[in-house]
Formats: structure tokens, C-alpha cells, sequence
């Protein structure tokens, strides 16, 4: 038993490190008419696509999919006589001075969570198709010299008119990161801006009790 409770207690020790020193990654990506999203932690997460509305589950930097799930048809519900719901009681609401802390505690979390998100990558590629030969042409013309003037820039965005016919389609990636101590660090902070004394009390206690 002792045994038992060292390998957890030791397991949950690398757990915590690992999470402390590894980052959250979140990627974005639309390719071939599909859009998914995914979030990681040590490469491993889960992963959603939105169009087919699959899931996945990502171990060691592989997917493994779920297909969506099977509609059942609902059997037939017997009607019973309505009955009149029982009366809830009143909430009681939280003043407005609380309501103003809440919403300033949530903009500075959100303002510092966006400040320590990291960049790691991305691409933008568009075909927009053009119909007039002669626009075709001189948006193709416009593009060369942009990226003549900026060759890095193709690397990032990459828009290349199609002459011939058909549907327009674009692509595109985006992945960002933050390291996870930030995040912990960051909800440590919002829940000391949060006056969760006064909601406890404004909630849970009638006022002159």
C-alpha cells in the first residue's frame, strides 16, 4: 500500500512539473474546406474538426478520430396532463459595484493572458478567381511586385489569382502558444481581483442577517 502511494504521489509530482514547464499550444488551421482546431499540452490534447464535426484525441503527435455520433430517432413521448412548474425562488442579484469589480477582474485577466500569448507560426494562402482576363493579369502583375518589394511576406500570406474558371478557395494555419506557470499565475491573480467575499455574501446570505 505504501508502494502504491509513492508511485501516485511521485506520477502526480511529474505531472505537475511537466505541466509547469511545457506550454498550452493552440492551432488553428483550414485546409481543403476544412476548418479544425486543436489544443495541445506536451503534444498531447485533443482536436476538433468543425465541419465534419469529428473529434480527436492527440497522444505522442497522433490523432486519433471519432466520427460524430449517430442520430437516434426519439421514440414518441406520451402526453401526460400539464402541470404547473413549482414557483423558483427570487436570486438574489449581485449589486453593481460588484458587477463593475467582476467585469474589471475578467478585462485585466483577458488583457494579460493576450499579452503573454506567443506567436509560433503561420501561413495565409488565397485563389481568388477573376473572370476578366485583363483584372487577372494586373492583380497578378500587382501581386509580383508587392512580393518583389517584400519577399519575406511570402512566406506569411500568399494571395495568387486564378485565370481560369471555377470556385475561389483559400488555406491557412495559425499557432500560438503560452506557457502554462503563466496561466496558472494568471488565475492565481484573477481570483485575488475577484471580491468573492461580497458574491458569497450578495449570494449565498440575505442582506442584514
Amino acid at each position: 500500500m505504501t508502494a502504491f502511494l509513492v508511485t501516485i504521489a511521485v506520477l502526480a509530482t511529474a505531472l505537475i512539473i511537466l505541466i509547469l514547464v511545457t506550454r498550452t499550444t493552440l492551432t488553428a488551421s483550414h485546409r481543403h474546406r476544412e476548418t479544425s482546431v486543436s489544443l495541445t499540452i506536451a503534444n498531447c490534447g485533443f482536436k476538433t474538426y468543425l465541419k465534419s464535426k469529428r473529434f480527436g484525441l492527440i497522444l505522442a503527435g497522433r490523432v486519433f478520430l471519432f466520427g460524430p455520433r449517430k442520430e437516434t430517432t426519439r421514440a414518441k413521448k406520451e402526453t401526460t396532463p400539464k402541470t404547473k412548474p413549482p414557483k423558483k425562488k427570487a436570486e438574489r442579484k449581485l449589486s453593481y459595484s460588484v458587477w463593475i469589480n467582476i467585469i474589471k477582474a475578467a478585462t485585466l485577466f483577458t488583457g494579460r493572458i493576450l499579452a503573454a500569448v506567443e506567436y509560433e507560426g503561420g501561413q495565409f494562402q488565397a485563389r481568388p478567381v477573376i473572370s476578366n482576363p485583363a483584372l487577372a493579369g494586373m492583380a497578378y502583375g500587382w501581386g509580383q511586385a508587392f512580393y518583389g518589394v517584400f519577399p519575406g511576406l511570402r512566406r506569411k500570406v500568399e494571395v495568387m489569382p486564378a485565370f481560369n474558371g471555377g470556385e475561389g478557395n483559400w488555406s491557412g494555419h495559425l499557432t500560438v502558444s503560452i506557457r502554462n506557470r503563466k496561466i496558472i499565475y494568471e488565475l492565481y491573480r484573477l481570483a485575488m481581483d475577484l471580491p468573492i467575499v461580497e458574491i458569497i455574501k450578495q449570494k449565498f446570505f440575505k442582506r442584514g442577517a
